[in-house]
């Protein structure tokens, strides 16, 4: 059974999530980004809201860098969804997503950033999806 079960989608999303999550751990966000979108895009494909969500939240910590903004989007995705699922973060995700959200308060001003956090809360998934694999 667990042979049958580690295929296709859900291998993807389970194993290139738990990789991605244990590269952000150690603070190595190049390597996690493959391991990100492989796992989003197998997510999306089979639509599991809460695997989709959490690894657009792993790509907002990647984009950060780049682009605060867009991080803050994604992250304002990412955990509205969450909450609409009732899933409660587990570690290294309960650690890396409220470093995130203290960064993304170092680097803009509050209105900005919760007008970005409640914008990205109202991104449909079609185009929270598609800002994601862009970022």
């Amino acid at each position: 059974e667990a042979a049958r079960l580690d295929t296709g989608d859900t291998s993807a999303i389970l194993h290139a999530g738990e990789i991605s999550s244990c590269y952000l751990a150690i603070g190595d966000r190049a390597r996690a980004e493959p391991f990100a979108r492989k796992s989003l895009a197998a997510a999306a494909k089979a639509r599991h809201r809460v695997g989709a969500s959490l690894m657009m939240a792993h790509l907002a910590i990647i984009a950060f860098e780049r682009n605060p903004r867009e991080a803050a989007l994604l992250l304002g995705y990412a955990q509205a969804r969450l909450r609409e699922e009732g899933w409660e973060l587990m570690p290294p995700d309960s650690t890396l997503l409220p470093s995130l959200l203290a960064d993304l308060h170092r680097a803009l001003d509050d209105s900005e950033l919760a007008r970005l956090l409640d914008e990205g809360a109202a991104l449909s998934d079609d185009r929270a999806l598609s800002r994601a694999l862009a970022a």
